[in-house]
């Protein structure tokens, strides 16, 4: 059975849109910077202009658990933990 968590923005809403995208950014880069493989990939539907990216990030600490993160630019939209 697989257990899934996704943060956005809106759950860090502390009436201050740029601390909780700092706090989501923060995240990100913490599982990209202990993440020993990172796929990065165009988000479908989306053209590289836009700089949509889906990051998928995985350990070998964490063998069960996978990272997705969507960006759009250098905004974190949500990361999503998928424990298996």
């Amino acid at each position: 059975m697989k257990r899934i968590r996704e943060w956005r923005s809106d759950e860090w809403e502390t009436g201050d849109k740029a601390r909780s995208q700092r706090e989501l950014q923060r995240m990100a880069r913490k599982i990209i910077t202990n993440a020993e493989k990172v796929e990065n990939e165009p988000t479908p539907g989306h053209s590289e202009v836009n700089l949509g990216r889906v990051l998928i990030c995985t350990s070998s600490l964490l063998p069960n658990t996978e990272y997705i993160i969507h960006m759009n630019g250098f905004t974190v939209e949500d990361i999503i933990e998928i424990i298996s």
